[in-house]
């Protein structure tokens, strides 16, 4: 039986995302991410061996190639 009272709000997007991450979130190939990278649209951040992208710098990003 299905309740109302169980049904909880989608978790908050974290700060960073990694480039398999920004991949299932936005639509977006590795390769296009990679590109933006490349043409400085899109900045990361190096973590050890990873590599990091602000989610608010992804939508900011998509949201300029939308308009």
């Amino acid at each position: 039986m299905y309740c109302m009272d169980t049904v909880q709000a989608p978790a908050p997007s974290p700060a960073y995302g990694s480039v398999d991450w920004c991949v299932a979130y936005s639509g977006l190939s590795r390769a296009t991410i990679y590109r933006a990278f490349e043409a400085g649209t899109l900045k990361s951040y190096k973590v050890g061996c990873r590599r990091l992208i602000k989610v608010v710098e992804l939508d900011e990003m998509i949201t300029a190639n939308l308009a």
